[in-house]
């Protein structure tokens, strides 16, 4: 997994808890009981921002992967995979 091997990314949200105001509202946030996050303006900015749009792409490319048949499996040599992307990309 990726904490296993070192990799954390939080999308920038260590950086953005520096700001005592986004701190707070952050804190607030996950301390209500059933919150609205466009009530919370610096944390709606920060998931519009820099998640939201990770999520679209992410799901643009999934969808490139069905339209074109790339389907790959966890039970796929890397050298298939490699292959399928090489053959969409020339054809």
């Amino acid at each position: 997994s990726d904490i296993e091997e070192g990799i954390t990314n939080d999308f920038g949200l260590f950086d953005a808890l520096t700001d005592p105001i986004f701190k707070d509202e952050f804190i607030h946030y996950i301390q209500n009981q059933n919150p609205n996050l466009c009530e919370y303006p610096y944390l709606y900015d920060f998931v519009k921002n820099r998640i939201w749009y990770i999520i679209i792409h992410q799901q643009q490319i999934e969808g490139l992967f069905n339209k074109y048949d790339l389907k790959t499996h966890q039970n796929m040599k890397q050298e298939l995979k490699q292959s399928k992307l090489r053959h969409f990309y020339w054809s």
